[in-house]
């Protein structure tokens, strides 16, 4: 399972989300760009 997460600052203050979605098996891609992304930018970001 594969999440994206384009909030920011996901995980920043707490990691404990980011453990907890490792824990899970879940494979995480946060926003690269640390900042509210837009529509062609979260396009480029979500595969197929």
């Amino acid at each position: 399972v594969k999440a994206l997460i384009t909030t920011v600052p996901f995980g920043k203050i707490d990691n404990k989300p980011l453990e907890l979605l490792d824990a899970a098996g879940i494979e995480v891609n946060i926003n690269p760009i640390s900042r509210k992304l837009t529509e062609l930018e979260l396009a480029d970001l979500i595969p197929g």
